[in-house]
C-alpha cells in the first residue's frame, strides 16, 4: 500500500511518464487513464468488486486516494481495514493477470479471494482484546429471503453509477453489479432509480422474497406511500 500512497505503482500512466510506449486506458474499463486513484476507487470494476466484498463497501468518489488510505487505517475496525486493503491489492493482482496474461477477473471472485485470505490469516493468529472478527449473522426464520443492497454515486461531471448486491439468507452473494447511466439526475432520483434496477435484477433472478436496502430513507418513504415526491414520482411508479 505504500507504494500506492507514495504514486509509485507501475500503472500505465507513470510506465508512461518514464518513457514507456504504451496506451494508458485502463485495462479493466478501457475509458479512463490507469492512475492509483481510478484503478483502486473509480473504476466500474473496483466499484464493483468493493461493493461486492463481504463489507459492502462503497468507494467515495471525493476523496485523495492518501486521505482515502488514512480514513481506512484510522477507522479503528481492524478487521474492515484489513479485508479493504486486501481487497486493494487481489485487484492490483486481477490487474497484472488480465494486462500480462490476457485472464479475466470476476469482481465476486476478486472478492472472494480478499476476504478469504483475511478470515485464513486471522484464524492462525492471535487477534487482541477488543479487536473485531467479521461475523456474518444467518436467520434461520428468513430461509427464502434475499437481501438487496442498492446505493447510488455521482461522478465529478454529475453522472450517476449504481450498485447492487443481493444476498441470501446466509449472507452468500448471489450477485454483484454496477452500472453506469449517461444522465444527469437529481442525488434523491439517481437512489430511487438504482432501487428500481436492484428490483429489476431480483425479477430477473426470480426471486420472489426479497428485501431492500437504500440508505436514502426519503425514497424508502415514497416507495412505502408514508410520503409522495412529484419529482420522484416518474420513477416510483416502476416500482
Amino acid at each position: 500500500m505504500w507504494r500506492a500512497a507514495k504514486n509509485i505503482m507501475p500503472t500505465k500512466h507513470n510506465l508512461l511518464k518514464k518513457g514507456i510506449n504504451l496506451d494508458f486506458i485502463c485495462s479493466f474499463c478501457n475509458r479512463d487513464v490507469e492512475i492509483v486513484k481510478h484503478l483502486f476507487l473509480d473504476c466500474a470494476f473496483a466499484m464493483t468488486t468493493l461493493l461486492s466484498s463481504v463489507l459492502c463497501y462503497r468507494t467515495p468518489s471525493d476523496l485523495h486516494f492518501n486521505d482515502w488510505l488514512l480514513s481506512i487505517l484510522s477507522c479503528g475496525d481492524v478487521m474492515s481495514s484489513q479485508i479493504i486493503y486486501n481487497t486493494v491489492y487481489k485487484i492490483w493482482l486481477g490487474r497484472n493477470q488480465k494486462l500480462y496474461q490476457a485472464k479475466d477477473s470476476s469482481p465476486i471472485k476478486v472478492a472472494e479471494e480478499a476476504s478469504k485470505s483475511v478470515m485464513d490469516f486471522n484464524k492462525w493468529n492471535f487477534v487482541k482484546k477488543g479487536e473485531q472478527r467479521l461475523r456474518l449473522a444467518s436467520d434461520t426464520s428468513n430461509l427464502d429471503v434475499h437481501f438487496i443492497h442498492v446505493d447510488a454515486s455521482f461522478s465529478d461531471e454529475g453522472f450517476l453509477t449504481m450498485g447492487c448486491i443481493i444476498r441470501d439468507h446466509n449472507q452468500v452473494l448471489s450477485l454483484a453489479a454496477c452500472r453506469r447511466e449517461n444522465v444527469q439526475v437529481e442525488v434523491l432520483v439517481g437512489e430511487a432509480m438504482a432501487m428500481r434496477w436492484g428490483l429489476s435484477l431480483a425479477k430477473d433472478l426470480n426471486l420472489e422474497k426479497i428485501m431492500i436496502k437504500s440508505d436514502a430513507k426519503v425514497v424508502v418513504d415514497c416507495v412505502n406511500g408514508f410520503s409522495k415526491l412529484v419529482a420522484l414520482d416518474s420513477v416510483i411508479v416502476d416500482i
